[in-house]
């Protein structure tokens, strides 16, 4: 694979609220810090056959990852 970008995420797919998990090896969700409103949060979307990173709302109760960042 070639990342030019320098950025890495895992393809750890998601958790369903029901604790199955979907798109494992295929895709990584990151939450953004930013709420929609308070049910809903941005997320991104990453998947690993496309070149392009989408943004979505979705409800707080799915299992997405994070990015720690060092100040």
């Amino acid at each position: 694979n070639n990342n030019s970008s320098g950025f890495s995420i895992p393809p750890a797919g998601f958790r369903h609220m029901n604790n199955t998990f979907t798109n494992l090896g295929f895709s990584g969700h990151l939450w953004s810090s930013i709420e929609s409103n308070t049910i809903l949060a941005w997320r991104r979307d990453i998947f690993y056959n496309l070149s392009n990173v989408s943004r979505s709302g979705s409800t707080k109760v799915f299992g997405y990852s994070i990015r720690c960042l060092k100040d």
